[in-house]
């Protein structure tokens, strides 16, 4: 994992100042010199996806010295610390109203500074996205994104996307969970054959980052009518990025796990989970995942 610092611009821009390095700076590491994993859940980056109401917010929500940046509608029934994020059209902002992009950029440079945010979540990420794009828009004078310039203004989107969550997840003390609604997509399974399978919706940009950029990514869904976080699971997109955490008590690894039935305990099983403090949770065969 890359090593947390304490102080940062997680919004900043790469200083164009070259520092002078020798090359007698550069060396391969030695044979006992490793990168050793976090054991540290909040030091990895999280994406919660489900079905809308599933209980995504208010899993996040129970986590301790959380704040919720919130760019779906307002959640009034969740009791959390939140900040709410109208995506604002490219004429709405010309007219004035908040620019959501701008005030994200904003408000992350005040939680990195502010000791009692402890992780954010950001729900969801495709709107953020959004907020990205309609910035973009509004700087370039533009109602909407060019679809006949071969994708370039496309990719300065999902630069300056890219550039500032990237330099949230390298660069800052923050532990970050995002969210998004899941839909099916066609996708490969561990066997090398593909199907349909359901994985989180949203622009493809968006999809390609997630799959680059998270080192966890967990369905939140039903299992035996109960509600389950699906952590290794083939015919839904799921990734757990360290192999020894999320097993059971035996050192198994689990493919899903119960939450409680109260959503305020819900952070406290994922951390069990990642302990590997669950007795059974639910382990089954590859073809028995349906």
């Amino acid at each position: 994992m890359a090593t947390r610092v304490r102080r940062v611009n997680p919004t900043a821009t790469k200083s164009k100042t070259v520092s002078k390095t020798s090359s007698t700076d550069w060396k391969i590491p030695g044979p006992e010199e490793y990168n050793e994993p976090s054991d540290d859940f909040f030091d990895y980056y999280t994406l919660l996806h489900g079905t809308a109401g599933v209980g995504k917010s208010s899993l996040m929500a129970s986590i301790p010295g959380s704040v919720i940046f919130q760019f779906e509608p307002a959640r009034r029934n969740i009791r959390a610390r939140q900040i709410d994020f109208k995506i604002s059209s490219v004429p709405e902002m010309e007219q004035g109203q908040e620019n959501p992009w701008k005030k994200f950029t904003t408000l992350l440079e005040q939680a990195e500074s502010d000791k009692s945010i402890k992780v954010i979540g950001i729900d969801n990420i495709s709107e953020c996205y959004k907020a990205c794009e309609n910035n973009w828009c509004l700087e370039n004078q533009m109602e909407h994104v060019p679809t006949k310039d071969y994708g370039a203004s496309r990719g300065q989107i999902n630069k300056e996307f890219e550039r500032v969550l990237n330099n949230l997840k390298f660069n800052s003390r923050l532990g970050v969970i995002f969210t998004a609604h899941t839909k099916e997509r066609e996708g490969e399974l561990n066997t090398g054959t593909t199907e349909n399978i359901y994985s989180p919706s949203g622009p493809s940009a968006v999809f390609e980052w997630l799959k680059k950029a998270m080192d966890f990514a967990f369905f939140i869904g039903y299992h035996n009518t109960k509600r389950a976080v699906h952590c290794r699971w083939d015919t839904i997109w799921t990734k757990c990025g360290v192999r020894d955490r999320f097993c059971n008590v035996k050192g198994k690894q689990l493919n899903a796990f119960y939450l409680p039935e109260d959503p305020t305990k819900g952070y406290e099983m994922v951390i069990k989970a990642w302990e590997n403090q669950i007795k059974t949770g639910i382990i089954v065969e590859s073809s028995d995942q349906e």
